[in-house]
């Protein structure tokens, strides 16, 4: 299938640079070794180093793999804005932004499977991901959607929590986060003994 690209060849390959780039300030600013982070999404550390270095195209279905389970967003990924408006300003952010992990978990859509195998994420996101991301976006109002699979580890419900704490977090005063924590806790542990009384086999 032909690749059609509206951009220069100078263009695409500044896009990705700036893929890799970004893959590498994710896996950084997440504090998370190159061997961690390969084995959560099932590849090499020497591919993952491939990726990062731009010796090798990051794939649509690794950058998609990648964002769903590190709760990365896959429009900062692509263009390094965390929103159309940035983009439209030609503003980029950098990771520590926490719109930068606003995923919208698109490995488990549809869309996904429309973008055909092999294809980079440079080429993919625009024609493939773009629209579905805005669409879910506008669902999840604010927050980055939870999409666990069968096959997650607990590494995967470890990085859910941690990155939901950040967004609970955001624009509470310390009082209300305190509030918030504790009521979250308090919910948890009445859930927890709900379930251990009416499934205590785990059945």
């Amino acid at each position: 299938m032909a690749i059609i690209r509206s951009h220069t060849l100078l263009d695409y390959e500044r896009q990705l640079a700036g893929i890799a780039n970004r893959l590498r300030q994710a896996r950084e600013g997440l504090g998370t070794s190159q061997t961690e982070f390969a084995a959560q999404i099932s590849i090499s550390r020497d591919r993952l180093a491939s990726y990062e270095d731009g010796r090798a195209v990051l794939r649509c279905d690794v950058a998609l793999r990648v964002c769903r389970q590190f709760f990365i967003s896959e429009f900062w990924l692509a263009t390094g804005a965390a929103n159309e408006q940035q983009s439209k300003a030609q503003r980029t952010v950098d990771f520590s932004d926490l719109d930068a992990r606003l995923t919208m978990a698109l490995a488990v859509e549809s869309a996904a499977l429309a973008c055909p195998p092999g294809y980079s994420f440079a080429d993919g996101f625009d024609p493939f991901l773009r629209q579905p991301y805005a669409r879910l976006v506008a669902q999840q109002k604010g927050f980055p959607r939870i999409k666990p699979l069968p096959s997650d580890g607990p590494e995967y419900f470890r990085n859910a929590v941690d990155c939901m704490m950040a967004f609970w977090k955001r624009g509470l005063s310390p009082q209300q986060w305190e509030t918030f924590f504790s009521s979250w806790v308090s919910s948890g542990q009445s859930l927890h003994a709900k379930i251990k009384t009416t499934n205590p086999e785990g059945a």
